[in-house]
C-alpha cells in the first residue's frame, strides 16, 4: 500500500521542555509510567511504611535506568513518600513527574469537581505537599490531575497558575486523553506541554493489523499540531500492557511502530505504559500486566524498551531540534513518511516501516533542485546511495519490523527559499 504525506503550512514545533544547558543537549524523556499508590490503595504493590518503601523504589528504579529510561511518572503518592522517592531517583539518575496524592489529592478533586474550589486550599495544600520537595533535583514536574475532563479545565489552568507561584521554575503536567482537546487545555493550564495516550491495541486486533496502528499515528499527529499551534510539546504515552478483555500486549514490532509514529509526527518525548502489574479486577483475578509481572520479572517488552532507548538516544539532540517543514512540498514513501526541518533550515525525512511483521525495503522519493546531494541516516554509519534525476532525489533504506529512520538530507527542495 502506497502512503503519500503532502505537508501542510505548520509553525515550528517547541523544543523539548527541559531549557539545553550550554554545550548540553536538551533533555528527551524516555520514560515510563510507575504506579505510586501504596498499601491497601494497590494491594501493597509499594509498601505502606516508608521505610520499606524506600528499597523497593531503588531496587525498581535502578531496572528502571539500567533499560535506558531517564524519567518516570508516579500517580497516586502518598505526602509521606515523596522525599524517600525522589531520593531512590535521585540516586538512579531519573527525573520524576509526580502526582501528590491519591488521584491528585485535594488539588485533583478541585480540579474535578468532586471538591469545591478554594484558593486557600489550593494555596495550603501546594504549602505543605509541594514546599518541602520544591526544590529536590529528582523532581521534574508534578502532576495535578491524569485525564481531567473538559469542563475541568479552567479549573486546572488556576491550579497550574498558583502551583507557579509556589514553587517558581515548577511546571504543571497532565495526560489527555488521545488528542482531545489540546488547544483548551492549552490555552487554559498555559502549559508548555501535554502529553496524549492512545491504547489502540485491544484483544481482536490481529497481530500487525494497520488500522489501530494508524489509528495512533492520526493521534499523534493531531497532539503534535494542537501543541504546535500552542508553543508546546507533545509527549505520547505508548501501549505496554495488556488488561483483561479490553487490551492485549503488543506485539514488539507494534510497540516499537507506535513509538517511532509518535517521533515521526512531532512528540517530543514517549513513555511507554506501564511498569508494574497490578490488580485491574481482584474479585475476579484479573490483573493489568506491565512491563514487568507481580513478582518484578522482566516481560518480552521491557527488553524492546531497552532497544529503543538505545536507538532513540542517538536520535535526541537531532528530534528535539527538528520541526515540520514549513514550505509546501510533496514527499513519497510506500510507507510512513514525514519532513522536518532543524533550526538552520537543513531538511530531514523520518520514515516508519507500518509493517510490524516484516522488515521492508523504503523506497523515499522527493523533489529537488538538479545538483550534488547527500543522504545519511542520523545515529547510523549505513551507507546511502541518494540518486537525483530529473528534479527528483530517490533513495533507498531496509527498516525493520515496525522500525524508523531519520535521514539528514543534504540538497536544495524544490521551491525552496
Amino acid at each position: 500500500m502506497r502512503i503519500r504525506t503532502i505537508l501542510p503550512s505548520l509553525i515550528a514545533l517547541a523544543l523539548a521542555a527541559a531549557p539545553a544547558r550550554a554545550g548540553r543537549a536538551p533533555f528527551f524523556p524516555m520514560g515510563v509510567w510507575y504506579e505510586g499508590g501504596a498499601g491497601a490503595m494497590r494491594d501493597n504493590l509499594i509498601p505502606d511504611n516508608p521505610k520499606l518503601a524506600a528499597a523497593r523504589y531503588l531496587r525498581d528504579f535502578k531496572d528502571i535506568a539500567a533499560h535506558g529510561v531517564n524519567a518516570v511518572v508516579v500517580p497516586n503518592s502518598p505526602p509521606e513518600h515523596h522525599k524517600i522517592l525522589l531520593d531512590a531517583a535521585k540516586k538512579a539518575h531519573l527525573r520524576v513527574i509526580l502526582e501528590l496524592g491519591a488521584a491528585g489529592g485535594p488539588l485533583g478533586e478541585m480540579i474535578r469537581g468532586s471538591r469545591p474550589y478554594s484558593e486557600d486550599e489550593v494555596t495550603k495544600t501546594l504549602e505543605d505537599r509541594l514546599k518541602p520537595i520544591a526544590g529536590h533535583p529528582a523532581l521534574w514536574r508534578v502532576q495535578l490531575l491524569d485525564e481531567p475532563p473538559a469542563d475541568a479545565f479552567g479549573r486546572y489552568g488556576r491550579v497550574a497558575a498558583a502551583l507557579r507561584v509556589a514553587a517558581p521554575g515548577l511546571e504543571p503536567f497532565c495526560c489527555l486523553i488521545g488528542s482531545g482537546d489540546f488547544d483548551g487545555f492549552l490555552t487554559a493550564s498555559q502549559s508548555n506541554v501535554a502529553a496524549f495516550d492512545c491504547y489502540p491495541i485491544g484483544p481482536a486486533s490481529p497481530e500487525g493489523d494497520l488500522a489501530p496502528l494508524q489509528n495512533f499515528a492520526d493521534q499523534a499527529r493531531l497532539a503534535g499540531l494542537a501543541c504546535a499551534r500552542n508553543n508546546a510539546d507533545a509527549y505520547a504515552v505508548i501501549q505496554a500492557h495488556a488488561i483483561p478483555g479490553g487490551l492485549r500486549f503488543p506485539t514488539p514490532g507494534e510497540m516499537r511502530c507506535m513509538t517511532y509514529s509518535a517521533l515521526a509526527t512531532g512528540s517530543r518525548g514517549v513513555f511507554w505504559f506501564l511498569y508494574q502489574s497490578e490488580w485491574w479486577n481482584k474479585e475476579k483475578g484479573e490483573m493489568m500486566d506491565g512491563l514487568v509481572d507481580s513478582q518484578y520479572r522482566a516481560r518480552p517488552l521491557w527488553g524492546e524498551v531497552t532497544r529503543l532507548t538505545s536507538e532513540i538516544r542517538p536520535l535526541a539532540a537531532a528530534l528535539a531540534d527538528l520541526r515540520p517543514d514549513p514550505a509546501p512540498g510533496v514527499v513519497e514513501c510506500e510507507q510512513s513518511v514525514r519532513l522536518l526541518r532543524d533550526g538552520a533550515n537543513h531538511p530531514y525525512v523520518f520514515v516508519v516501516n507500518m509493517d510490524t511483521k516484516s522488515a521492508q525495503t523504503v523506497h523515499v522519493r522527493m523533489r529537488v533542485e538538479n545538483g550534488s546531494s547527500r543522504v545519511s541516516r542520523v545515529g547510523s554509519k549505513a551507507k546511502l546511495h541518494p540518486r537525483v534525476e530529473a528534479g527528483w532525489l530517490t533513495f533507498t533504506d531496509s527498516l525493520p519490523p515496525g522500525g524508523g529512520g531519520l535521514y539528514e538530507i543534504r540538497v536544495r527542495l524544490a521551491g525552496s527559499r
